[in-house]
This record gives C-alpha cells, sequence and structure tokens, in this order.
C-alpha cells in the first residue's frame, strides 16, 4: 500500500504503470521473499505483491481482515523491513491466523500502516 494524493496532472495509467513497475523491482531485490506472478503454486513460501489491485473496479482484502478460507488467515500489513533480505520474514513467508490472535495481536501497537491516512505524497513530478 502507497498511499499517493489523488491529481489532476497525474492520470490512472501512470499511477498503475508505477505500481507495476515498483512491484517488479521489489520482486527482483528480494526475490526469495516476494513474486508478482498470481499463479498460487509460485507462491508457496514467498510473499504475492499484488499490483493487479491497481484496477478501476478491483477489489482488495482490508488489513486485518480474516480470509474466507480454511484456517481463517489474516490479512496482515507488514513493514518493508520484516521481508526485506535480513528482515523477520526474509526466509520464512509469514501467516497470522484468527486462532492465534495472542501471538499477533501485539502487532497491532505497531501498525505499519498507521500514518498512512496523514501521508501526503504526490506523483506530480511524473507529469
Amino acid at each position: 500500500m502507497v498511499p499517493i494524493t489523488p491529481s489532476h496532472k497525474v492520470d490512472f495509467a501512470v499511477a498503475k504503470d508505477l505500481a507495476t513497475a515498483s512491484s517488479s523491482h521489489w520482486s527482483v531485490t528480494i526475490l526469495r521473499a516476494t513474486l508478482t506472478k498470481m499463479a498460487k503454486s509460485a507462491r508457496v513460501g514467498r510473499i504475492y505483491l499484488d499490483y493487479l489491485r491497481n484496477e478501476r473496479g478491483a477489489t482488495a482484502v482490508a488489513p486485518y481482515s480474516p480470509r474466507a478460507r480454511a484456517g481463517a488467515h489474516v490479512s496482515m500489513p507488514l513493514a518493508w523491513k520484516e521481508i526485506a533480505p535480513s528482515g523477520a520474514f526474509a526466509s520464512k513467508r509469514p501467516t497470522f491466523a484468527v486462532a492465534a490472535f495472542t501471538d499477533w495481536r501485539a502487532r497491532l501497537k505497531k501498525d505499519p500502516w498507521k500514518a498512512l491516512p496523514t501521508t501526503k505524497q504526490s506523483l506530480n513530478a511524473l507529469a
């Protein structure tokens, strides 16, 4: 999630291209931990960078919400430093389940997305 202030100078296609390029860059930079391929078979043990949510009409799972799948895993926002090559999850894909809430509830106090509503940045330099 990257907060971008809407702008009349940068259209949706430019923002989408930036998301695609950024995801591709990260999947190469931290190759072992992330990928951009949608195929579930390719995602085993890795974090999927879903740049395809940057499409008009696309939906996404809200942070901290349980998935409607066996195990009720929770959509968890991660800080980039957690998945960087030296980060906590660099070699092991993290999972967070509703049943294990007591194990991960402390994460709610250090939410990496806490500043999103007040973050002001734009893509006007690209215009």
